[in-house]
């Protein structure tokens, strides 16, 4: 099934001073901002299921045509098929 989605949301982790992210790019979303999963990271150890688990989420809201607000006017959207795993 195709559907708008991004390849950083799908495969990246992004650390970052404070928080924690699947995405950089920032500057091309709707108010310069950019989807962060984990705010106020301190060091402490991850909840990876929960992190990936909230990503699933993401794509299984995408597929609905739901994307996060940040991500809204990216470029680096894609309508695809991203169900190819």
């Amino acid at each position: 099934m195709a559907y708008l989605f991004c390849a950083r949301i799908d495969r990246h982790i992004c650390f970052n001073r404070d928080y924690i992210s699947n995405c950089t790019i920032g500057n091309n979303t709707k108010g310069q901002m950019i989807p962060i999963l984990y705010h106020n990271y301190d060091g402490t150890e991850i909840d990876w299921e929960n992190f990936f688990k909230e990503r699933e989420e993401i794509k299984k809201r995408a597929k609905q045509g739901i994307l996060p607000e940040t991500c809204e006017g990216c470029l680096y959207l894609e309508n695809a098929e991203w169900d190819f795993k």
